[in-house]
């Protein structure tokens, strides 16, 4: 767990990079999970909040390998943290992906 500020967020990732991210509040329970397929760390200071105490973030080779990092993280956490949605996460737009995992048919 990394303190949810721009300037630990820009020290962690100085360089453009796709990847997801875990928003967590003060006991640490993960309560949100984003992902951004070009610039994670825009995405995070973005996603900043006085509700948010934390964030956690997993870099990913592509855009695809993130969303399935995403989708890998999701399904995990909905069982063991409470979300604060409970919709599975959605492929970018203009990607016509489904999940590995439970093959969400939604395509977007």
């Amino acid at each position: 767990m990394l303190p949810l500020t721009e300037a630990e967020i820009r020290k962690q990732l100085p360089t453009p990079t796709p990847g997801i991210y875990k928003l967590l509040n003060k006991k640490g329970d993960v309560k949100r999970l984003g992902m951004d397929v070009a610039d994670l760390a825009g995405a995070l200071v973005k996603s900043i909040h006085p509700k948010y105490d934390f964030f956690d973030f997993k870099a990913a080779p592509s855009d695809k390998a993130a969303w399935n990092q995403l989708c890998e993280a999701w399904h995990f956490h909905r069982k063991h943290d409470f979300l604060e949605s409970e919709d599975h996460p959605e492929p970018p737009r203009g990607k016509y992906w489904t999940c590995a995992l439970c093959e969400e048919a939604r395509r977007y």
